[in-house]
């Protein structure tokens, strides 16, 4: 299977200065070397006598020690909240020092979503941009350009990494497709194995204990769960005042938070495709595409961990329905 890769990428800015060639992912860097080229030199050296002018305070430093043998007294950056003694020498750790007021006052982002019913809100423009070509516009701008796969994502990083299933030598790739499952779970006749300690824990708490202590406080309902994430989805059904309905026409089905929503667009957009010869048969979700290549394959990975069972599955749902029906196991 041929694959070219993604072209290599270029900076955000780019000098337009005559001939040079300089370009960066910087803002300040950039600032910095267009007033190299505008001949701005807002900076001075505070030496008695001298008053040279220069365009960074690293010129300036150079300056201070080799012609006064000297060091520039450091700037200073103070936090200007109320009863907030923090101070710093770097810009950059004051921005993240402010951050902290913002949280514990409940402050406003500087970016917040204003689509309808989405309360989400970050201080990161790139993370806000991401957000809304994710969730709202479907923009999936960076294509697969191997001749069998039409698949788009949101981000060069996720086009990168994906590209990695279409080489064919291993030593060539940049990216691990799986994270390493090294952490097994103690539980008898259980075998399953975890990427990191947090998700062991998450999988014993929804796999093998029994206690539901997460119980709705909403009147009549009494639902509980093991786990808060899921009674935070429970409570938002009954809180939710704006309903998300389906874009695709005929469908009209509604939903009350962005995470049902992309869930469900799934099953229109069907953007699991396999890749076996002469196939091309779409899936809405990666189980599923799962299991159907294991079909073509001829090999059932999932096997029953029970003593003296023997079966195995396609994929790990239908292990799951196996154990809870014939083992009476807890999942």
């Amino acid at each position: 299977m041929s694959h070219s890769g993604p072209k290599p990428a270029t900076k955000r800015f780019r000098c337009q200065y005559g001939d040079c060639l300089y370009e960066t992912d910087s803002r300040r860097d950039f600032s910095q070397h267009e007033s190299r080229h505008k001949n701005i030199r807002d900076i001075q050296c505070q030496t008695a006598g001298c008053g040279k002018r220069f365009v960074s305070h690293f010129d300036l430093r150079r300056h201070m020690v080799g012609v006064h043998q000297t060091r520039p007294a450091p700037v200073i950056y103070r936090c200007d909240h109320k009863d907030c003694d923090y101070k710093t020498q770097y810009k950059m750790a004051l921005t993240q020092h402010q951050k902290i007021h913002l949280k514990t006052t409940g402050g406003p982002k500087r970016h917040q979503c204003e689509y309808e019913g989405c309360d989400y809100g970050t201080d990161c423009r790139r993370d806000f941009d991401d957000h809304q070509k994710r969730r709202h516009l479907n923009l999936k701008e960076y294509k697969c350009s191997a001749d069998t796969c039409d698949k788009g994502f949101v981000t060069k990083y996720e086009l990168k990494k994906h590209s990695e299933q279409h080489v064919v030598d291993p030593s060539e790739r940049r990216f691990t497709s799986k994270r390493v499952k090294r952490y097994r779970c103690p539980e008898p006749d259980c075998g399953q194995y975890s990427v990191s300690p947090s998700a062991l824990i998450k999988h014993q708490k929804s796999r093998h204990n029994t206690e539901r202590p997460h119980r709705c406080d909403w009147p009549a309902c009494g639902a509980a769960f093991k786990l808060k994430h899921a009674l935070t989805l429970h409570v938002s059904r009954h809180t939710a005042s704006k309903v998300l309905e389906c874009p695709v026409e005929g469908c009209g089905k509604q939903f009350v938070n962005y995470s049902n929503l992309s869930n469900h667009k799934q099953i229109h957009e069907l953007p699991n495709r396999c890749l076996w010869p002469d196939c091309g048969q779409r899936f809405a979700y990666k189980s599923q595409l799962t299991a159907h290549t294991n079909r073509h394959a001829g090999v059932r990975p999932f096997a029953c961990p029970h003593v003296g069972c023997g079966q195995s599955f396609l994929n790990e749902k239908g292990l799951n329905r196996h154990k809870l029906k014939f083992h009476h196991k807890v999942l």
